[in-house]
């Protein structure tokens, strides 16, 4: 039987987008989210984190460009618990733990 390896970058690459990758004048209405969904493959929780502003979610992880309406982003990825930050939250949770993430939580995987 094949095990199915997780090797995501999600929690790096969308911090670093928030941090680098938007324009300082509007970062503000953005927001970091870590969260629990469904995995679509396996159907188990894991941690995922992902970037939301005006209604909008972005996940730039695993070579990924998406952006789609946070509804329906909610909806394919069963979104469970979420944990929200600014840019400024962003940078001190950076600095407090030492990692991208995930920091109020511990993930399923």
């Amino acid at each position: 039987m094949r095990k199915v390896r997780y090797s995501g970058n999600c929690y790096e690459d969308n911090a670093k987008h928030l941090l680098f990758g938007i324009r300082k004048s509007k970062v503000d209405s953005f927001r970091l989210c870590h969260g629990i969904v469904i995995n679509a493959i396996d159907k188990k929780p894991m941690g995922h984190c992902w970037i939301e502003s005006k209604g909008v979610a972005i996940d730039k992880s695993n070579g990924l460009d998406v952006e789609m309406k946070m509804d329906l982003y909610y909806e394919l990825g069963n979104i469970k618990k979420v944990y929200k930050y600014t840019v400024h939250e962003v940078r001190r949770k950076i600095v407090e733990f030492e990692h991208w993430g995930a920091w109020d939580y511990d993930p399923p995987r």
